[in-house]
């Protein structure tokens, strides 16, 4: 393991603006070559990077709400990819949102 960079798994049970329908594991990343921090979710297509492990949360909140607001200004799954609905499922499984997929 190149020493220089961590990874780890850890649990959510939500972020400074989303509340988790059940906690959620994620993958932390630090690399110490370029000082920054990653949370993501690779299934869901939702990364936050930063130089603090806060900023790189509010960075994942920021790609939790990206997502949300591309569907609810596009509601109809007609409107988006099949993988971006099936993207989008993959968060709704677990972050409470006002977006409603049929």
């Amino acid at each position: 393991m190149d020493s220089d960079f961590i990874k780890m798994k850890i649990i959510l049970k939500n972020t400074f603006r989303y509340q988790f329908k059940k906690p959620w594991t994620l993958c932390l990343e630090y690399d110490q070559n370029i000082s920054s921090w990653i949370i993501s979710n690779e299934d869901a297509s939702v990364y936050g990077y930063g130089g603090t492990w806060t900023e790189a949360l509010v960075d994942f909140d920021i790609g939790i709400q990206s997502w949300e607001a591309s569907f609810i200004n596009f509601p109809r799954p007609e409107q988006h990819t099949a993988d971006s609905v099936a993207t989008m499922h993959q968060i709704l499984d677990h972050v409470n949102m006002k977006v409603n997929l049929a």
